[in-house]
């Protein structure tokens, strides 16, 4: 795997880019301009995450790092439940009905948890997800550019062993949805 070019600043957001609003009639070309743009400017949208995510980490450390571990715990938590199957859903209601004041007494504690730690999970999502909402809007708005084009056909030349960050996720995405499964 290696990282691509960072693209000057110029290019990302300059005098020399040009941005219009997608065509939404044709969702096939807008998707088309949003991939072949994430993988152009994939370097300059890491910047712009990691950035975004430090100037998130200085203003406020501790609720940052503390919505992290709320947000990963709560992940888990699901992927715990999701996996188990049947068996570990049928365990977890017998415990609820063999010990009902327990489970009252338990989900009343976990909701006063979940709404003390509502605001640090509010800001680690807000740090994680508005700099990728920008990426997003900046590939829909961004129109290609030669050097992009060229580039387009150049990485069609290139080894399939020599893939970027962003190739990789996005070809696991199209597995994903030419298989039909959940995320």
């Amino acid at each position: 795997m290696r990282l691509a070019k960072l693209r000057s600043l110029d290019e990302f957001l300059g005098r020399s880019s040009r941005f219009q609003l997608p065509d939404l009639q044709h969702q096939e070309r807008w998707s088309n301009r949003v991939q072949q743009n994430l993988l152009y400017y994939q370097t300059n949208y890491m910047a712009v995450f990691c950035l975004s995510f430090i100037i998130f980490l200085l203003v406020d450390p501790a609720s940052v790092l503390c919505g992290c571990g709320i947000v990963g715990a709560c992940l888990a938590a699901g992927v715990w439940l999701a996996t188990g199957g049947a068996e570990r859903r049928l365990q977890f209601r017998d415990a609820v009905s063999r010990r009902p004041a327990l489970t009252v007494a338990l989900s009343l504690a976990c909701a006063l948890v979940l709404l003390y730690c509502l605001r640090p999970a509010a800001i680690f999502l807000l740090a994680a997800l508005l700099p990728l909402f920008a990426c997003l809007v900046h590939a829909s708005l961004r129109l290609r550019s030669v050097s992009s084009k060229v580039s387009h056909k150049l990485r069609g030349l290139r080894s399939p062993e020599d893939v970027t960050p962003m190739e990789f996720v996005l070809g696991w995405l199209t597995a994903v949805e030419a298989e039909g499964l959940d995320l």
